[in-house]
């Protein structure tokens, strides 16, 4: 069963590599349901393991000039506020109320994934500075959950 479980974790490993993201929708059902660990714990560990993986692939996009430092910096010290409010809130929810509204998230962003995949890509929206308080509410929001 860990040979299977470290082989899922290096497939997933390659797909963060390939797709830039949506580490944790992959890592939390193999730490539940092929390793056996239990929900609270693999959505914890999900999110270091997560967290680690997307330095890594962050630091070659800095190198290359593709991070705006400042906008990041702001993003992550605001999530991190979000991640220990998410955090504390966590300590009501079981861990079967907890894979449900993580499989209710899954479910939202393949949605809004189909539905933006299918404009053409030169259509998309050319990168742009938002502004503060939108960041800030994305980052609360991201990091809570």
């Amino acid at each position: 069963m860990e040979l299977l479980g470290f082989s899922l974790a290096a497939l997933m490993g390659l797909s963060l590599g390939l797709l830039g993201g949506g580490g944790s929708i992959l890592t939390v059902p193999i730490l539940v349901y092929v390793l056996g660990f239990g929900a609270k714990e693999s959505i914890a560990m999900g999110l270091a393991v997560v967290g680690v993986t997307s330095l890594v692939g962050a630091a070659s996009h800095w190198r290359k000039g593709n991070v705006r430092f400042r906008a990041a910096l702001l993003f992550a010290l605001v999530a991190m506020e979000g991640t220990y409010g998410g955090a504390r809130l966590s300590a009501l929810l079981s861990g079967a109320t907890q894979l449900l509204l993580f499989a209710a998230v899954m479910l939202v962003s393949a949605f809004f994934m189909f539905r933006n995949g299918r404009r053409d890509a030169a259509s998309a929206p050319s990168p742009h500075k938002a502004p503060v308080p939108v960041m800030v509410l994305a980052a609360l929001g991201v990091g809570g959950l």
